[in-house]
């Protein structure tokens, strides 16, 4: 568990008012701490944009090349919690009563350049959106990258990820909103599947 005094702490009087805000404490995947609970007006509930024929858009690229699937396994209850996918740069918060009782998701960061992720299992739906906050410090942003633009895409396999163009074959798009001073960038998700972060919206096909 990770105490609300130390999640203040560590994060500075914005996060902290936050934290205070939603009363949240959660369980963290490898003992690292991030953002938790910021249930703000940004993002009031998912909003999914389906768009046919699919979209292929540009991917957020990390800094850093993944060499393999990064996985991790999430035991969450009733109760829900914080947890970190290690080595992402991804944390997911898992709000009280999200679930209906004690569950394990999986959530894997694919490897390569590109942010896209695999959650499972697949199909799971949630009573309460799960918070999502990708750390932008694991990014490759490009000067000049408009940082309103990102929005976040679902993929149905990794057939649709070309990480050769890195782009992605987008079917559903889902709004983001750049939270606590530019550091991260959240999103919320009412089911699991696979999603990317795109830079912006390409070509139909």
């Amino acid at each position: 568990m990770i105490s609300l005094n130390f999640l203040t702490r560590r994060a500075g009087p914005t996060l902290a008012a936050l934290v205070v805000m939603a009363g949240a404490v959660g369980c963290n995947a490898d003992g690292a701490t991030g953002p938790a609970a910021a249930s703000g007006p940004s993002l009031p509930a998912v909003s999914y944009e389906v768009v046919s024929p699919d979209v292929t858009s540009p991917v957020l690229n990390r800094r850093h090349n993944l060499n393999k699937d990064r996985s991790v396994s999430l035991p969450v209850d009733q109760n829900g919690g914080l947890y970190q996918l290690p080595g992402s740069g991804l944390y997911i918060y898992v709000p009280p009563g999200a679930v209906d009782g004690p569950i394990t998701l999986t959530a894997t960061a694919v490897n390569g350049r590109m942010m896209a992720y695999e959650f499972g299992p697949h199909g799971t739906h949630f009573n309460v959106p799960l918070q999502m906050y990708q750390d932008l410090g694991e990014a490759s942003l490009p000067p000049g990258l408009d940082l309103s633009k990102f929005e976040v895409g679902y993929f149905t396999d990794k057939s649709k990820l070309n990480a050769q163009a890195q782009q992605a074959s987008i079917s559903e798009f889902i709004p983001t909103a750049i939270e606590f001073s530019g550091q991260y960038v959240r999103f919320d998700v009412s089911h699991f599947s696979g999603y990317v972060i795109a830079t912006g919206r390409g070509a139909t096909h």
